[in-house]
């Protein structure tokens, strides 16, 4: 993809927005008004516990899918011993949790994945 533009930007510079650990009760839902007030989309890369910890995260995660923002998978409990001690062995069937969360809810499967730490050393 080096040297490659999306369609459609016209020579324009392009900046891609994420954001990570979520669905936060209390900020993303402020993030999605900033973003819907802006006509900008992002990508919010979801952590499974989060989504399921209870009503609200759920709404909040159907909310960011129905106004058109990508999901990522940033693993399902973030939990750093297990991250570190998975690489390899199960750590993606485990992560993948997230990824059928996202697609009961928006019928498709994210294609992006965010490490825990960023680093798979």
């Amino acid at each position: 993809m080096q040297g490659q533009r999306p369609e459609g930007i016209n020579g324009k510079k392009v900046v891609y927005l994420s954001f990570d650990d979520g669905p936060s009760i209390t900020v993303t839902p402020k993030i999605l008004d900033i973003l819907k007030e802006e006509n900008v989309k992002a990508t919010f890369f979801l952590v499974g516990k989060a989504v399921e910890e209870n009503e609200v995260t759920k709404k909040i995660t159907k909310r960011l899918i129905r106004e058109g923002h990508a999901i990522g998978n940033h693993t399902y409990s973030h939990d750093y011993g297990y991250f570190k001690a998975s690489i390899g062995a199960g750590l993606f069937d485990k992560g993948d949790s997230i990824s059928g969360r996202s697609y009961d809810m928006a019928e498709k499967r994210s294609q992006w994945y965010g490490s825990a730490g960023q680093s798979f050393t």
